[in-house]
């Protein structure tokens, strides 16, 4: 009898570590080897996800107290490097990484690192992070997904010496590497095509949505009217444009600036030009949970982004989230993503062309009652452009990625 209960047991603990293993979630590694503090296409597929999987980020700083975190290095030539140091410094380095591709090598201690972990499948943040993720997805015999923030061939296309010393390196990282994964994210339909064009590769659109945010528009008064930009500051985004712009608007119109000081000699160009103009002010940047809610009582989100670069013309950026979530109306010039979303849920102004006077004389002709309707069709729809189902996609294209290696 006590061998038959003995046996019995054995039974119930083999079914029950049966049961407790079809149940235990899938492990999912999350690579992002950015220098930005926060990025919010990792924070936004961390909060899809970290309910329904096991996560690990691997990262230079932690982004979410409730995931796993493991430290790593911030990749070598991450398009930052390019932006921070002389141009000596960068035209050897990129020389050297052209000739050698040394910064596979510089990665094997990351490499095995992350080798120690057992998962799923991985995620790839940024193009120079997949030589790295197709090793530990081969090693792991896992699905690698790779979410492409930019179109990284010609990422700053409009810099002589990024061309002629950088470009070819993300070229041949796009020819190496995208071969090798199972599936991909892209920001908007024009980079997503662009991918598909030139290397043959389709990936669903994930758009930088922002989480649903309960706010009503504010009254916008007949006499004064308040524009917002915020951002980083970057040479490339041409911010002195905008400033210019207000030179061709009438006394109504205000407009504060909300940067990060990403350059601080171009924060510092723009603080001394602003001082031109006593309708410019500059304020304090908050996180980016606070943005909407700070940048409520404004009337306008204005974004003239002149399609200086590929990523540039096609881009959807998080700033244009942000003003539906705060329940602003849009300004922005005819960038094809943009005008897209704007005209087809008449968020808007479009300006004919990217100069500040084309933006300015389609201000000038708002009146009160327009801005609020549009800052009311941003309230409309503010649940359909928020980041849910942007997070379905997410989830939808992980299960189906995972569902095909059982």
């Amino acid at each position: 009898m006590a061998n038959k209960i003995n046996s019995n047991d054995s039974l119930c603990k083999e079914s029950k570590a049966a049961i407790k293993t079809f149940h235990m979630k899938k492990k999912i590694l999350i690579i992002c080897q950015s220098d930005f503090k926060n990025e919010p296409r990792v924070i936004k597929q961390i909060k899809a996800l970290k309910d329904h999987y096991e996560l690990v980020y691997a990262g230079p700083e932690a982004l979410d107290q409730e995931v796993q975190f493991v430290r790593i290095q911030q990749n070598c030539i991450h398009h930052n490097f390019l932006r921070h140091y002389p141009f000596l410094i960068r035209k050897i380095v990129s020389f050297f990484l052209k000739i050698l591709f040394i910064f596979e090598k510089v990665q094997d201690k990351t490499f095995k690192k992350l080798n120690k972990i057992d998962f799923d499948l991985l995620i790839a943040h940024h193009l120079t992070s997949l030589s790295l993720a197709s090793r530990l997805a081969v090693c792991k015999q896992s699905k690698l997904l790779f979410n492409a923030h930019e179109y990284y061939p010609l990422e700053f296309e409009d810099r002589d010496d990024w061309v002629k010393n950088t470009q070819t390196v993300y070229v041949n990282l796009c020819q190496k590497y995208l071969t090798k994964i199972d599936g991909m994210f892209s920001v908007s339909e024009g980079i997503a095509d662009k991918y598909e064009e030139e290397f043959g590769i389709k990936s669903e659109v994930v758009l930088n949505t922002r989480d649903y945010c309960n706010l009503k528009p504010s009254v916008t008064s007949e006499s004064k009217i308040k524009l917002i930009h915020h951002g980083a500051a970057m040479p490339s985004r041409r911010i002195e444009q905008m400033m210019e712009m207000m030179n061709f608007l009438d006394d109504r119109f205000t407009l504060d600036l909300m940067l990060m000081r990403t350059d601080e000699k171009y924060y510092n160009f723009l603080v001394q030009k602003a001082k031109d103009n006593s309708r410019i002010h500059f304020i304090e940047p908050v996180s980016s949970e606070e943005v909407p809610s700070r940048t409520n009582h404004y009337d306008i989100g204005v974004h003239l982004l002149p399609p200086i670069n590929f990523n540039h013309q096609h881009a959807l950026p998080n700033k244009l989230f942000d003003f539906i979530q705060a329940r602003l109306a849009i300004a922005i010039g005819p960038s094809p993503g943009m005008a897209s979303l704007v005209q087809k849920y008449n968020l808007g102004v479009i300006s004919d062309d990217f100069s500040p006077l084309s933006l300015a004389k389609k201000l000038n002709v708002l009146t009160s009652q327009e801005i609020m309707y549009y800052k009311n069709q941003c309230d409309q729809f503010a649940h359909e452009l928020s980041s849910e189902k942007t997070m379905e996609v997410i989830r939808n294209s992980v299960e189906k990625l995972l569902s095909a290696q059982r």
